[in-house]
């Protein structure tokens, strides 16, 4: 019972820890960095100039707004900028935002480490992550100066002053993007136009119905995808880890088929005598094989039902509380955070009982049938 207990516990909370760390990569990036939705214009796709962007998208607005399936929509206007500052310069993605309107579709205002979202500052504020502040030794109030290609294919350029820094758990993310006002950037790029949307889908509706949604409002000279289309990377991490989960199941259950196989050969084997007096007194093969599935059944419940309810505590503890990963740059470089909320869906613990009975049903089969292979006169004297 402890040898199934332990390795209950081993197998589902591996699992919940597999789930746990794949469904918050992809919540965080849905939330940070993709939204469910995205349009481009297709040849902004190919080559992020500053001239392929969402032409008549006023026009349009109205229309993608008015969708069921859209629950939110941030228009952004996005620029391939170099920073400096007096102690270096870095190559980075400018992206022109609507401060509130970003915030319906992006939770960037949540991962402020300092300073404030777009408050403080009246003239040309700018959201850089910490790993930029410290790259070129920045701190608050510190000047930015920004230089860009326009509209025009003329090199242009402004002083921004640092209003907030941020901080998420994809460092290759952070070190990449800063944020300013839209209204801001396009004085700049001399540029009304937008080159991104992102949506966020209504509650209900899957990004592919709301892609399928939008197809219908949009130009063809356009293009809608869903965050698995923009970052295949993460749908393989959803189905190589559905995988990994299986495997992991798979080797803790062959492992428990062994330990259940080899305690109740030894059962047998132990009640020699009691079989053979058994089978003497006119017991039936049957009953007798009853009796062994049964008390194997019953053990492995036990201790199913002991590991089930150790994994769910463990998993609501570590859910709500995490595990922090010392060492975390490997995991932020790939964009895992290095706390990690195991989590796991509620009907996976049933699934596991049965299992578990399953493969306690057919452990037994082998020992059942190596009583009933008994003699009971030879058995009656404690020989095999």
């Amino acid at each position: 019972m402890f040898s199934i207990a332990f390795g209950i516990v081993a197998g589902v909370f591996a699992v919940a820890l597999t789930q746990g760390l794949i469904e918050q990569r992809i919540s965080e990036s849905i939330e940070l960095e993709t939204g469910h939705v995205q349009i481009h214009n297709v040849q902004y796709l190919e080559e992020q100039e500053t001239g392929h962007f969402l032409e008549g998208m006023a026009d349009i607005q109205s229309q993608l707004n008015a969708l069921p399936e859209v629950g939110a929509a941030t228009y952004r206007t996005k620029i391939t900028a170099m920073a400096m500052s007096a102690n270096g310069n870095a190559g980075i993605q400018l992206i022109g935002i609507d401060p509130e309107e970003e915030k319906t579709v992006f939770g960037l205002s949540e991962k402020l480490t300092d300073g404030a979202y777009f408050e403080g500052i009246k003239r040309n504020p700018i959201l850089i992550s910490q790993r930029t502040a410290e790259k070129l030794k920045l701190k608050l109030r510190s000047k930015v100066v920004l230089t860009m290609q326009d509209n025009d294919h003329e090199i242009v350029g402004g002083a921004f002053r640092v209003v907030g820094i941020f901080k998420t758990s994809n460092s290759g993310y952070d070190q990449g993007n800063m944020f300013v006002r839209k209204s801001d950037l396009q004085r700049i790029v001399k540029l009304d136009e937008v080159h991104e949307v992102v949506i966020k889908a209504t509650e209900g509706y899957t990004p592919e119905q709301t892609k399928e949604a939008i197809a219908t409002v949009i130009p063809s000279t356009w293009k809608e995808q869903t965050w698995a289309e923009i970052m295949p990377e993460l749908a393989y991490y959803n189905e190589s880890g559905s995988l990994s989960s299986l495997i992991i199941l798979g080797i803790i259950f062959l492992a428990l088929a062994f330990a259940i196989l080899n305690t109740m050969l030894m059962v047998v084997l132990e009640r020699v005598q009691e079989i053979g007096v058994l089978m003497a007194v006119g017991m039936g093969r049957l009953k007798i094989f009853s009796m062994i599935v049964l008390e194997t059944v019953f053990l492995s419940l036990v201790g199913g039902v002991v590991g089930l309810l150790l994994s769910y505590g463990l998993i609501e503890y570590f859910g709500k509380n995490g595990i922090d990963i010392e060492n975390s740059e490997g995991y932020e470089s790939l964009g895992f955070s290095s706390v990690i909320y195991p989590e796991i869906s509620p009907e996976f613990y049933p699934q596991v009982a049965i299992a578990v009975v399953i493969v306690a049903i057919a452990s037994s089969i082998f020992p059942a049938v190596k009583a009933l292979k008994l003699k009971p006169n030879e058995a009656i004297k404690g020989h095999l």
